[in-house]
């Protein structure tokens, strides 16, 4: 399935993320699924990119990231 930047901006948006977890999760949905290949695209330690997921799934009150990928999936809108 492709995921456009509108798809993608608007769930962000609907739940807050920071410009930097919207960074983080943009690829996340776009298949970069790996820890390590995050860490070196944006430059950060494993920790930043683990803090940057708990936030986003606080933020949407996901228990995973597999959740977090149903959710944005699922096109489910925070109301």
């Amino acid at each position: 399935m492709k995921v456009t930047e509108t798809q993608i901006r608007r769930f962000c948006d609907d739940y807050g993320l920071s410009p930097r977890q919207t960074k983080v999760f943009r690829s996340f949905a776009k298949g970069v699924l790996c820890d390590s290949d995050i860490c070196r695209r944006f430059r950060m330690t494993r920790g930043t990119v683990n803090t940057h997921f708990a936030r986003i799934c606080r933020k949407t009150q996901t228990g995973s990231r597999i959740h977090l990928l149903y959710l944005f999936f699922s096109g489910t809108r925070r109301s």
